[in-house]
């Protein structure tokens, strides 16, 4: 009996051996296949992937959970025929080296996007876009650093208080996904998700072309920690009272909201006054409804295009008066 035990632990240490090694080769043939668009930029110890188009006024694209650069491809371009157009994977996302866990958090995230753009050498003052959480994340940056923000584009994004409009159904749920990644990014690097199917990416709700790239490159391990980092930081303020909306510097702003969040009936008429605050924010903000899914950038691109085009133009006549 004892000899049996043995080989069954010989047995379950070589399939663990085996796993990662697998999962080590497989991350490693995603990214040869799909190589960095961008540029992997040193901001002290670790690299973050940046990608810049075009030229003029710096426009710095944030993404929202489970995003990276990825998910503006079919803005992106378009933006870069009139702006220098900037989009980057967080810390531990895309193809950015996985950071710290205070990394994760909302002024983790600021000061790492602060730094990447010194480094990657991209001018301020910058009109900042966040999608979805991307807008928590932005507006922390921009109070952090108000004289670097020449404008702000709110993406269907994510209100500070977005508790106020979850159900305690909607709440333990998400709870519960929180409790499951916990235990469950210890097995990442077993390949264990690439068995069950599970890439962290938003591939599903991206263009068709891009859905290969996302879904390979979203199986890297650090995605898993990054992800988990990140709820429980946010989790983690909300529970202290310190997640609240907080003023930001009065610049040029469009908030877009969609109709997909605006007529849910679960939360739809709170989501509508969340979005009406962000719209309070900044004196002469406007308020830009998308007949769109979440993903206005990718539903219909021409919305932010148009939004981003604006914020420039009134952040350009207010430098000059």
């Amino acid at each position: 009996m004892k000899r049996v035990l043995v080989w069954i632990g010989v047995a379950l240490l070589a399939l663990v051996i085996s796993s990662a090694i697998f999962q080590r080769a497989a991350t490693a043939a995603s990214f040869h296949r799909f190589h960095p668009p961008g540029r992997l930029v040193d901001i002290g110890g670790r690299r973050l992937h940046i990608v810049c188009e075009g030229h003029g006024p710096s426009v710095i694209l944030e993404s929202g959970f489970g995003g990276w650069y990825i998910d503006w491809s079919e803005v992106q371009p378009e933006i870069a025929k009139f702006a220098r157009v900037c989009s980057y994977d967080r810390a531990g996302m895309g193809y950015s080296d996985r950071g710290p866990a205070s990394a994760t958090s909302r002024t983790g995230i600021a000061k790492d996007l602060h730094v990447l753009l010194r480094e990657a050498g991209v001018p301020g003052p910058y009109v900042l876009v966040g999608h979805s959480l991307g807008g928590i994340y932005v507006r922390q940056f921009s109070r952090l650093y108000p004289k670097d923000v020449a404008g702000m584009v709110f993406v269907d994004s994510t209100h500070e208080e977005i508790a106020r409009s979850v159900s305690k159904k909607e709440l333990h749920q998400q709870l519960s996904q929180l409790n499951q990644l916990k235990y469950a990014r210890y097995l990442m690097p077993l390949g264990i998700q690439r068995l069950l199917g599970v890439s962290v990416s938003n591939a599903p709700d991206l263009p068709r072309p891009d859905r290969p790239r996302a879904k390979a490159v979203g199986y890297h391990s650090s995605s898993y920690f990054a992800l988990y980092d990140s709820m429980r930081s946010l989790l983690n303020e909300n529970n202290a009272g310190t997640l609240k909306l907080e003023p930001i510097p009065h610049v040029p702003l469009v908030v877009i909201a969609t109709t997909h969040n605006l007529n849910d009936p679960s939360h739809g008429k709170v989501w509508n006054e969340l979005q009406h605050e962000l719209v309070a924010l900044s004196p002469g903000a406007k308020y830009v409804v998308a007949h769109s899914g979440h993903f206005v950038q990718v539903d219909e691109p021409h919305v932010v295009i148009h939004a981003v085009r604006d914020v420039l133009e009134r952040a350009r006549i207010s430098q000059r008066s």
